[in-house]
């Protein structure tokens, strides 16, 4: 077996499949399966068109699959074996390739198990009469053609969640480049729910049929392959190669303002403020530095004026309102559920010095759910007083009358509300994690849980707001009710569940490390 063969069965082996038994690997893949089979049929709308599960399939293999590199390459300063790795004797574009290698496995087992998925949907989805089926001959074409557009498309995804060690490099051309890759990441969540659009019926349009998507694979051959080829060697260098020197710069700044306040004024604030208070402060400061980046700093002046824009130009037209009124609650939720979701991969080497503190685990657990929620509020009230100012100002060129207004003004807090709702569920299901630690067979539930977080806006989307609006409709405040008294309570019991356990964190880094030495 060559070197660079078996770096790349190493990299894979970290994450890879062997690690559970045989009967492990086959229950997950069921729980995973019927999952998304559910959601696929209960998500689309009944005239969406025979190429919909296709389509999806691909939206979601490049979110995940650039979610996956981001994700190594984000932990990766953190990990302990990383100076282990680096001293392997290959330059650090081949362990580059190797780690790109064995993502792209990993990327590609997800695509077999969705695609599977994809084709037993539209079965399911001709035999329930959701809409007719194809002739043989043009399944069969569209079935080639989005095969063939997935395995081009997959390593540029790998590639560019690799890109993520450049991005996070302080300088000025990262701050640049921050806002785009996070909104080419992310844009598939919300094309998912613009496809599934009745009133939209993009599906149905002549740019997804197979024909385009053979002209769009040629593209990516012509233009990503070779871009991801001209990258490589800048992440490598530019990169990985820096990652070893990489220190925290919020543990370092938070060190440096300790030391520089003075002895009395550090006394006087412990004592005046409440354990939790101090906890609070302490998790917020994470989020608060990530707030310094002038790339974040540009978004929160450019985001209120685009909000006040948007909604003054679509005052007067209900059919641009129905997606307005989502559009600016939608970012801010997502990143603060995935804030959530992987929160312990970024801060893996404090979590040791975390859970020592002398509170109880629950105080701990409930100070980062409040700093993650009061992030995410503050952003959204802004974006909901800057709707506010656009329909005002709508109102006052005329684009629309004050009935119209007052009907738009209730469907954003009905908007801001559910999104409300949504964050405080999904911050409160995401605790449960730490419950499922207990064994192996119980953490296998916790891949549905990770799946509805980024789906949480196509559920919102089918159940939450109607399909087309009227003048005369309004919103479903009881459903909107419900759901909170249904949903609370199971978000505290998740919360209490999770916190009992949320030592377990440390016995599963420990028995990680003790795999990869064995």
């Amino acid at each position: 077996m060559s070197a660079f063969r078996t770096l790349i069965n190493l990299e894979y082996s970290r994450y890879g499949p062997a690690r559970f038994s045989k009967k492990q690997r086959s229950l997950t893949v069921l729980v995973l399966f019927s999952l998304l089979l559910l959601l696929g049929m209960y998500l689309p709308g009944f005239n969406t068109s025979q190429r919909s599960p296709f389509i999806t399939v691909a939206l979601l293999l490049w979110t995940v699959s650039v979610g996956i590199s981001f994700l190594h390459m984000a932990s990766f300063p953190g990990q302990r074996n990383r100076d282990w790795v680096l001293t392997f004797p290959h330059s650090r574009l081949t362990l580059l390739y190797a780690k790109g290698a064995s993502l792209l496995r990993h990327s590609l087992n997800l695509t077999l198990l969705l695609y599977i998925e994809a084709i037993v949907l539209y079965c399911l989805s001709t035999f329930t009469g959701r809409y007719t089926p194809l002739p043989a001959g043009e399944l069969i074409y569209t079935l080639t053609a989005y095969v063939m557009f997935i395995l081009v498309l997959l390593p540029i995804a790998v590639v560019f969640g690799l890109l993520a060690s450049l991005i996070m490099r302080p300088g000025r051309v990262a701050r640049v480049l921050l806002l785009p890759y996070s909104i080419l990441w992310m844009l598939p969540f919300i094309l998912i729910g613009l496809l599934n659009s009745q009133a939209l019926g993009i599906y149905d349009m002549q740019y997804t049929a197979p024909s385009y998507i053979i002209l769009y694979t040629a593209a990516l051959l012509v233009v990503g392959w070779p871009a991801c080829y001209f990258l490589m060697p800048r992440i490598a260098v530019n990169g990985l190669g820096q990652m070893g020197e990489r220190s925290i710069p919020a543990a370092a700044s938070s060190k440096a303002e300790s030391v520089r306040k003075p002895e009395k004024d550090r006394h006087l604030s412990a004592r005046s403020q409440s354990p939790f208070v101090t906890l609070y402060k302490l998790d917020s400061s994470r989020l608060q530095q990530m707030e310094k980046h002038q790339a974040v700093r540009i978004l929160k002046l450019a985001a209120p004026v685009i909000a006040v824009a948007m909604f003054y130009f679509t005052s007067g037209n209900l059919n641009a309102m129905q997606s307005a009124i989502r559009l600016p609650f939608i970012f801010p939720v997502l990143f603060g559920s995935f804030w959530m979701l992987l929160r312990n991969s970024f801060e893996r080497k404090q979590l040791p010095w975390w859970l020592g503190f002398p509170q109880s685990r629950l105080r701990l657990l409930l100070s980062g759910i409040a700093a993650v929620w009061v992030t995410v509020m503050r952003v959204n009230v802004v974006l909901g007083v800057s709707a506010v100012v656009g329909l005002l100002a709508g109102l006052a060129a005329g684009k629309s009358s004050f009935h119209e207004m007052t009907q738009y003004v209730s469907w954003l807090f009905f908007s801001f509300l559910v999104y409300t709702l949504a964050l405080t569920l999904a911050l409160g299901l995401l605790q449960i994690s730490y419950y499922l630690m207990r064994s192996r067979a119980l953490s296998l539930l916790f891949l549905p849980v990770a799946f509805a977080v980024p789906l949480q806006s196509n559920l919102i989307n089918t159940y939450m707001f109607p399909a087309s609006y009227s003048s005369g409709w309004h919103p479903d405040w009881a459903l909107l009710g419900w759901t909170a008294v249904l949903g609370l309570p199971f978000a505290v019991c998740c919360i209490l569940a999770g916190s009992k356990y949320y030592h377990l964190v440390l016995m599963q880094k420990n028995e990680a490390v003790r795999t990869k030495q064995a």
